[in-house]
């Protein structure tokens, strides 16, 4: 017989299995719940620390909003992961991380576009061939972007140069399925220029064509690689002074360029006077820039 308000349910005697436990009714119920009860104390203790730790970062190295989490990349220099602010760096690397590796390829970009400002020295070209600025444009957009609106342009962001004897210019892009984006060097006008473009198929993928003209003559255009349309690449374009001509490449995440078949002018004419972004538009789609970079001056 079991005795009113017992924990005994099968009356016998203290020896059968509860409902909370589990375990047999011989006293080990208690000693699960004590060490159960350890173990979340001890884990609490842990996040107290953490906690701490992170407050004392905050207190002792306040940085760019006083947030711990831009520290941590000053103070994990011991094994090699973290080097530099913002700067991952897989496999114990020391000085290659994947910021330097996957976003800006090895060079150090001139704009970023950050400042929410036209580059320095660049101005959108209003000669008749271009349309000068778009109407739907944002220099930082979601902080680091360059991004335009398709309307009816061309457009061309340029840069004014006398300086262009083995010179380089690159830039990291994107495109939608209808805006095309690309780097382009020119004589001051339409007559003479090179340029590497992401020429959208509109069906979500963009294939990385080399165009040129000479002399106001036919435009010749290179069909090269196919990406999808949310992929960046990086685009460069090289004077080569020898020849001289215009080449055209890709470039890979550890710098190494890519001189994808016929990415070439051939022997040139002509002086280069401008570089810079360009820009054509079908029917509704933005097209962006990550950075660009250049050594011509």
């Amino acid at each position: 017989m079991t005795e009113v308000g017992s924990t005994d349910p099968q009356g016998d005697g203290g020896k059968g299995r509860t409902g909370t436990s589990g375990e047999e009714g011989n006293g080990e119920m208690g000693t699960s719940l004590i060490e159960r009860d350890a173990l979340v104390g001890n884990l609490l203790d842990k996040v107290d620390e953490m906690e701490r730790r992170i407050r004392y970062l905050e207190d002792t190295h306040p940085g760019a909003g006083g947030e711990a989490a831009d520290k941590l990349a000053y103070y994990r220099e011991t094994d090699g992961s973290m080097h530099a602010p913002g700067e991952l760096c897989p496999d114990g690397e020391a000085s290659w991380g994947i910021w330097s590796r996957l976003v800006n390829r090895g060079v150090t970009p001139i704009d970023h576009f950050r400042s929410g400002a036209i580059p320095d020295g660049f101005s959108w070209i209003n000669d008749g061939t271009f349309g000068g600025t778009p109407g739907v444009l944002a220099y930082n957009f979601r902080g680091t972007y360059l991004r335009t609106y398709s309307q009816v342009g061309p457009y061309f962001l340029a840069d004014a140069i006398t300086v262009y004897a083995n010179k380089v210019f690159m830039a990291r892009l994107m495109t939608g399925i209808t805006t095309e984006i690309g780097v382009r060097l020119d004589d001051g006008s339409n007559d003479n220029y090179a340029e590497i473009v992401l020429d959208p198929d509109d069906v979500g993928a963009y294939r990385v064509n080399f165009r040129y003209r000479a002399g106001g003559g036919g435009v010749t255009d290179i069909p090269g690689s196919l990406y999808p349309c949310s992929e960046m690449i990086v685009a460069e374009l090289y004077w080569y002074s020898v020849t001289p001509q215009v080449l055209g490449f890709i470039v890979g995440e550890h710098g190494e360029t890519f001189n994808l078949s016929g990415f070439g002018t051939g022997a040139v004419g002509w002086t280069p006077a401008r570089i810079g972004i360009v820009m054509r538009n079908n029917d509704g789609n933005y097209a962006y820039c990550d950075w660009i970079y250049s050594d011509f001056a």
